[in-house]
């Protein structure tokens, strides 16, 4: 017998075929191609499935051991039509390799009934955030958070300790920019604090120069935006900064402050805690005291001072002048539980009187630092919330003045 007119299959058994009677592979329809192909595979599937019990219908499905661009998948059912498929409890997966097909039985799926934990209800909550409030997720999330805390707590005075040629002057004209653009872009609120806390982590080890200070402060901010909010082009960033050079000198600082951090990107920033806290007030549904609490935020991230706050803290002090910005002097118990001030809030109100101060400030033109103000007089993204009634002159001065006593 002449190997030219032999096949060898892969069990080893040769098969004659005739030249004359074989059809070009290009004149045989995809459908019989497919079905050509699974010919060796459904015999299996056959002979596998008669040993199963005649009353457990299953779904078999194939799954080729060639390359992604040479697969093909298709589902066989055995042992029953379509209309009985529906009523199987267990599937079967066949995993074809090259010597022979192996059979995996895949367990079931709890039910809905059995998996799903009856969350109570809580102030503030959505229905799409309830996953937040089940013990096993929102405790061990939280605790991650609170670990990550001690990493991006500076000293106030770092910048004169390390010997840095960058002043508090300059850090807080950088911070106030990158405050500017990030309202300008429209980005995730994480994306600034995320940027800022991973800027004073860079200074403290990165002896920058003066001329060189607010390409740092972009490629950190570039950093931030990869991390959590959507990728921006090195070209679009750089024409913020009006240079309209090469691009690699933005990627050349990114890779420097890559090397200088050891790659440690992950930070505890205040948003995260302000979500969670939200859970717990009365008006966390609300998107404008939301964004109240994000401007309280926003305003003191170019004070030299706040370095050394917690993220938590941060969030918490927030919270605090947002709700004496909105009238609300109360302190009640879920709050004070979430944020671990209860009683009273005594220790958070200096730092949220120093927010409500910055606010002032730059809504009368006594600071230069307005990049919080005039983001969030926006009127199309936060509907002018920085120029509203609650944010006159007249009404942050009387909160200026509040006895801490008062606030319980």
């Amino acid at each position: 017998m002449g190997l030219r007119n032999c096949k060898v299959d892969r069990i080893g058994i040769r098969k004659e075929n005739s030249m004359s009677n074989r059809v070009p592979l290009k004149e045989i329809p995809d459908t019989l191609r497919r079905s050509h192909r699974l010919n060796g595979v459904s015999k299996q599937l056959n002979t596998s499935t008669s040993s199963m019990p005649p009353q457990t219908k299953k779904n078999v499905k194939v799954i080729s051991s060639k390359k992604p661009s040479q697969r093909r998948r298709n589902k066989v059912t055995a042992g029953a039509n379509f209309s009985n498929a529906a009523n199987c409890k267990r599937q079967t997966v066949v995993r074809r390799t090259k010597s022979d097909c192996v059979v995996i039985d895949i367990d079931d799926a709890p039910s809905p009934s059995t998996s799903s934990v009856t969350v109570p209800p809580l102030v503030g909550v959505k229905p799409e955030d309830l996953w937040l409030c089940q013990p096993s997720v929102a405790h061990d999330m939280y605790l991650h958070a609170k670990s990550l805390e001690s990493r991006h707590c500076f000293s106030p005075n770092y910048l004169s300790t390390v010997g840095s040629r960058v002043s508090n002057e300059m850090r807080a004209t950088l911070v106030n920019w990158l405050v500017e653009i990030h309202g300008h872009l429209k980005l995730e609120p994480e994306t600034l604090h995320t940027a800022v806390r991973l800027l004073d982590a860079t200074l403290q080890h990165f002896k920058v120069g003066v001329n060189r200070l607010q390409l740092c402060g972009l490629a950190v901010f570039w950093l931030a935006t990869k991390l959590e909010s959507r990728a921006l082009s090195a070209q679009d960033l750089l024409y913020l900064m009006c240079y309209k050079g090469d691009v690699l000198i933005l990627v050349r600082m990114e890779q420097t402050v890559l090397k200088l951090l050891n790659f440690q990107l992950q930070v505890a920033d205040p948003i995260f805690f302000l979500n969670r806290l939200m859970l717990y007030d009365e008006n966390g549904q609300s998107e404008e005291f939301y964004n109240t609490c994000n401007y309280c935020m926003d305003s003191v991230l170019h004070d030299i001072t706040t370095v050394d706050i917690p993220a938590s803290e941060l969030a918490s002090a927030a919270l605090l002048a947002g709700r004496m910005i909105d009238g609300h002097l109360e302190w009640p118990y879920p709050i004070g539980y979430a944020t671990e001030h209860w009683p009273s809030p005594k220790k958070l109100e200096p730092l949220a009187q120093k927010m409500i101060r910055s606010i002032l400030e730059a809504s009368e033109g006594k600071s230069t630092y307005t990049g919080a103000y005039k983001k969030y007089a926006s009127r199309k993204r936060f509907y002018g919330l920085s120029e509203s009634q609650k944010f006159s002159s007249v009404n942050l001065s009387k909160l200026i003045e509040v006895h801490p006593s008062s606030i319980c």
